[in-house]
């Protein structure tokens, strides 16, 4: 049995390391947008965050410095898993009426079971808005959203509604409607349900869409 080489032991220990600081990392990113969500930003304290995540403050101040410097994380982190999940979903759908339906599909699974993204995105706006240097970092990845609702809408939609909009304006459209519904829903689960919004896009986006188009 050949030996062990310190180098090989210590490569290991540094692997190990590195998976552990990424996992604490991982833990005070979920727990910010819970306490965020729930708190406001701020409201939130970061002992309540460390707390939730299971971490010292050392550690949530190790990782990021300061509450803000979590803030913007959050924003830039949390973006890219919801753009993914409905482009995932959208793209393994074949006609256009089911493509717009897997679209509505994951708005309405995300609201039911993750209505804390919302309230973040609201509280992301809130903050963002009265701060011109953070505004723009908003904006841009808010920007990313639209881009990638113009993407879903832009391929359900006839040639007869992308020759009017543009690709920008197809986004934009798409997220005023996906964000107030989401948080009339949120705020009274009676209202604004999925039906209603797959109704409200084909009707917008297009008419003659059916089931089997």
């Amino acid at each position: 049995m050949g030996t062990v080489r310190p180098s090989t032991v210590r490569a290991v220990k540094r692997r190990t390391q590195a998976e552990r600081r990424e996992g604490t990392r991982g833990r005070l990113l979920d727990a910010a947008v819970l306490v965020f969500a729930r708190r406001g930003y701020y409201a939130a304290g970061v002992a309540e965050i460390a707390a939730e995540a299971g971490c010292s403050t050392g550690a949530l101040y190790d990782h990021f410095g300061s509450k803000e410097k979590l803030f913007l994380a959050v924003m830039e982190t949390q973006l890219e898993p919801w753009m993914r999940s409905y482009s995932e979903q959208v793209e393994a759908a074949g006609t256009p009426a089911a493509r717009l339906e897997a679209g509505v599909a994951q708005w309405d699974k995300l609201v039911r079971e993750f209505p804390e993204g919302w309230l973040l995105l609201v509280e992301l706006w809130s903050v963002c808005v009265r701060d011109p240097a953070l505004r723009s970092k908003f904006a841009a990845q808010y920007d990313r959203l639209r881009t990638a609702s113009a993407e879903v809408l832009g391929s359900v939609a006839p040639r007869s509604v992308t020759s009017q909009f543009t690709s920008e304006q197809l986004g934009t459209i798409g997220m005023a409607l996906v964000d107030g519904f989401a948080l009339q829903r949120i705020a009274d689960p009676a209202t604004a349900d999925p039906e209603l919004l797959l109704a409200v896009l084909r009707l917008l986006i297009h008419p003659g869409l059916s089931r089997d188009s």
